[in-house]
């Protein structure tokens, strides 16, 4: 029930006291302090509009000059007043009014900002869609509409259609057991062609969707890496995607899918360092762009799931150092890279903790 200035003050506090540059903590708590000013407001049933200027107050008093705080307030205000508007069942249209009229509240609306609020209003008309049951083409125009009215160009909403449409229909046709990687990048390619993209590109927005939807779909159902990598690569040459483009999109995902169903399954940290790579392998890129994609896979996957057990922060950076030195990483890169991840996922627990306990902001900081 605190000030949105109040708000902005105390997240600025909790960043400083963990260690960040200036303008590093001022971002950040400018960012977190409008997101939950704005989801406030909105549950207090405040206008879009006025959810927004109580953001940007709050990330001012974070610290941040008044374009970037309105830049930011913006974005977290669009993505609400989105959400809000598709709980409330309203048209696509009207959920990209919604988006818009939340960055009208701040004053002038730069492209930038329309484009924030179109990718925020269709993100959520497109789960909004697929989740009743409409044809991919039904959840590619909706997406499109709602792009359009919250001030983005044709082509530009064409775009953020193709993209967030393709995306939710592929997950949710992966989400049903009797279908094909051909179904899946079908219905990919139909969503991301349907938003009116140019005719060279829609298997560029469907395959990287369909991809990962496949790769999930086939490692959750227990297939070997190189069989997840295969799915991974039907499904995004039937979304329209060249081969080559396939093939890496089929690397990423399948690395991906591959590590984190090692880890579900608990293989040992090794054993999620080998089918990260293995998949990246199968899918035909160079050894570089394999070992480059397995690594960030492996280590995502083994301090991301490893936090949530009784492991010390010793034992978690040890067992993903392991992790990304089966890529092929040498022992050396491998300690770099498993640091930036683990050190991520304990901050956040020590942050959590420490909140939870009733620590002040500033020893919330300091904790993480």
């Amino acid at each position: 029930g605190a000030e949105p200035t109040l708000i902005g003050q105390l997240a600025r506090h909790a960043v400083h006291a963990a260690g960040l540059t200036a303008s590093e903590a001022d971002s950040l708590a400018s960012a977190v302090a409008s997101a939950a000013v704005v989801q406030a407001a909105l549950a207090d049933d405040a206008p879009p509009g006025k959810a927004a200027s109580a953001a940007k107050t709050a990330a001012q008093a974070a610290g941040t000059p008044q374009a970037q705080a309105t830049l930011i307030a913006g974005s977290r205000a669009a993505e609400a007043a989105a959400d809000e508007a598709v709980k409330d069942d309203r048209s696509p249209a009207e959920v990209g009014q919604a988006a818009r009229a939340a960055l009208e509240a701040l004053g002038s609306v730069r492209p930038q900002m329309q484009t924030l609020a179109g990718e925020a209003a269709a993100a959520k008309v497109a789960e909004q869609f697929t989740e009743a049951g409409a044809a991919p083409e039904k959840v590619a125009a909706a997406t499109r509409a709602a792009a359009m009215e919250a001030g983005c160009g044709e082509v530009e909403s064409a775009r953020i259609a193709a993209k967030h449409a393709a995306r939710v229909v592929a997950n949710h046709v992966a989400s049903q057991h009797d279908k094909t990687p051909e179904d899946i990048g079908r219905a990919a390619g139909a969503a991301a062609k349907a938003a009116g993209v140019p005719s060279m590109e829609p298997g560029i927005w469907a395959g990287k969707g369909a991809a990962a939807a496949a790769a999930w779909a086939a490692a959750q159902s227990g297939f070997d890496p190189p069989e997840v990598a295969a799915d991974a690569a039907r499904a995004a040459v039937a979304a329209g995607a060249s081969n080559l483009t396939a093939t890496r999109y089929a690397a990423q995902a399948a690395a991906k899918a591959s590590a984190n169903r090692a880890m579900d399954v608990w293989e040992g940290p090794a054993g999620v360092g080998r089918a990260a790579l293995k998949a990246a392998t199968s899918a035909g890129v160079s050894a570089v762009a394999a070992k480059t994609w397995a690594s960030e896979a492996a280590a995502a996957a083994v301090a991301e799931h490893g936090s949530q057990g009784e492991k010390t922060a010793d034992q978690l950076f040890d067992d993903t150092v392991t992790a990304v030195n089966h890529t092929g990483v040498p022992i050396e890169e491998a300690g770099t890279l498993a640091a930036r991840f683990t050190a991520k996922v304990l901050a956040q627990q020590a942050a959590n903790q420490a909140a939870a306990a009733g620590k002040t902001p500033r020893q919330v900081g300091e904790a993480a």
